[in-house]
């Protein structure tokens, strides 16, 4: 009941995750996430073709391998190329050397797996595993948070640490199925798909993790 309660008051609340995030993460740097937000906005709104829902056809899409790989191709020296390698300086990105997701997450004394559709993923091939992941202790994780209106977001980014390190395709195929329909209209959610989820495919496939070494 608490929790039913919980989401029916945030679904009557105003969106103003972008407008506390920007306060709370700090105007510039919020500025850079933001527009790389629009920019790979404006890519998922074509693949949705005009849907009325376009960030659940998007992820329905996703979770089926019916993306192309070249909607997560970056050209060089394009605006969003210019963003990404500004925001790749700010210490929002993080590498993660040795990516182990096999232990179970707990919350509430319960275990939690977040396992793609299919089940259990093979022992991946080292080359494709996705190391570069947002940074938990930056503020975008802390500030998301405590302004992301749904729960299930909220949560999410408070098991940052260990969840964080999954691939983009268990993140989004082991949280879409969770949320509301009407979720997918809230900015929290549309930042997790486009900054925590598909930004972090385009970082690794276009091998942005060499700045990141720098």
């Amino acid at each position: 009941m608490t929790v039913q309660v919980q989401n029916l008051w945030c679904q009557g609340q105003p969106d103003v995750y972008e407008e506390e995030m920007t306060e709370c993460v700090g105007e510039e740097n919020f500025k850079t996430l933001s527009a790389i937000f629009r920019e790979i906005d404006s890519k998922i709104l074509v693949v949705a073709n005009n849907s009325k829902n376009p960030y659940l056809d998007f992820s329905m899409k996703f979770c089926n391998e019916e993306i192309e790989n070249g909607f997560f191709k970056i050209e060089k020296k394009s605006k969003l190329d210019s963003l990404i390698k500004k925001a790749l300086k700010g210490k929002f990105w993080r590498i993660d050397e040795e990516v182990d997701i096999s232990e179970p997450v707990i919350i509430d004394g319960q275990e939690v797996e977040i396992i793609p559709p299919g089940g259990k993923l093979p022992k991946p091939n080292p080359e494709s595993i996705e190391k570069i992941r947002l940074n938990h202790e930056s503020k975008f994780i802390s500030c998301s948070r405590i302004f992301a209106l749904n729960k299930t977001i909220s949560t999410y980014y408070n098991l940052y640490e260990r969840l964080g390190i999954a691939s983009s395709t268990v993140k989004i195929c082991g949280l879409y199925e969770i949320f509301e329909k009407e979720d997918f209209n809230l900015y929290s959610v549309k930042y997790f798909i486009t900054i925590d989820v598909v930004l972090q495919k385009m970082l690794h496939q276009n091998k942005y993790i060499e700045f990141l070494k720098e």
